[in-house]
């Protein structure tokens, strides 16, 4: 047999086989992708700030370029990420930690990159990390927030901010940018107070947890609610109409902070004894937009959360 046959030939036992060359294909690194590549495929400019600032602290933490998500590395890194958002942010369920890298994705997915790292956010779910309420001061019972609510209402002459006012004073105490992206007429990309039904819908594209919800309202609301209503329908705008592109209390000349408000409102529905605990769950979610844990962690008073977390 000359060389040529045993080429790529071997022996087992008498009997000749056939080796099949092994042919290992390398895959391409991940990319990078940088922010402003991806900034138009964000919903706002709030959505994309809040998606960008997890990754800037991760990026400065570990001497990364800035302005950017190098996708191989966060790949290659992802218990070191884990690691360092547990050892630098206040962590107190898992959500709180399945929202930092919740970021992340969102800008890998904004770049149309699928890696391991995307997929690996459900291993997170499986970290012992025990539900610790926040240490909360001064939080104002709602019967005295409602009184200083009224007061406000009576010294404002600004109309948005009258219907923030009157909104909270009838127990909606959603975030401020719920109320700021709501119109009584339905429109495309904006929430909707349908006012003849009776229902507020609030798209995912402006909540915090990226879900719609909706949920009734009174007509005791809508009835105190439309003088104030400015004619282009926004229950906050501009007085020529036209939505504010950054809008804060004091934006509205008001002298009291959204937190403020939505602690004592929470404080007062958890505790309350005139309803069960699915209905003032479905206050926490539907209403206030999050999820009953959150709502014991960081929107009740010391005493009342630490009893409610045994409940769970």
């Amino acid at each position: 047999m000359s060389d040529n046959n045993l080429e790529n030939t071997t022996f087992y036992y008498g009997q000749k086989q056939k080796i099949k060359p092994i042919i290992k294909l390398r895959t391409p690194p991940l990319p990078a992708i940088r922010y402003a590549d991806v900034k138009d495929n964000f919903s706002s400019h709030g959505y994309f700030m809040s998606t960008t600032s997890i990754a800037n602290q991760i990026n400065n933490h570990f001497g990364l370029e800035s302005g950017q998500v190098d996708c191989q590395w966060y790949d290659d890194h992802f218990d070191d990420i884990a690691k360092f958002v547990l050892d630098n942010y206040t962590i107190r369920q898992h959500s709180g930690l399945t929202s930092k890298f919740a970021s992340i994705n969102a800008i890998m997915k904004a770049g149309n990159v699928d890696c391991s790292f995307i997929h690996k956010t459900k291993q997170l779910l499986q970290l012992p990390i025990e539900l610790q309420p926040a240490e909360k001061t001064d939080i104002m019972p709602w019967d005295d927030m409602l009184k200083y609510l009224k007061d406000q209402l009576t010294q404002t002459g600004l109309g948005s901010a009258c219907c923030l006012l009157v909104t909270y004073l009838h127990g909606y105490a959603l975030r401020l940018g719920d109320v700021k992206y709501t119109s009584i007429h339905k429109k495309n990309g904006v929430n909707w107070l349908d006012t003849e039904n009776k229902m507020w819908y609030i798209r995912q594209d402006f909540t915090k947890q990226r879900k719609a919800r909706q949920f009734p309202v009174t007509q005791e609301y809508i009835d105190e609610l439309l003088p104030y209503v400015h004619q282009s329908g926004y229950l906050i705008c501009k007085r020529n109409g036209n939505l504010y592109q950054n809008c804060n209390m004091k934006t509205l000349r008001l002298n009291v902070t959204v937190n403020d408000v939505r602690n004592s409102y929470e404080t007062y529905n958890q505790s309350r004894k005139d309803i069960d605990q699915a209905e003032k769950s479905r206050i926490s979610n539907n209403v206030l937009g999050h999820t009953t844990s959150i709502a014991i962690a960081h929107y009740t008073r010391n005493e009342l959360a630490n009893e409610l977390k045994h409940c769970q």
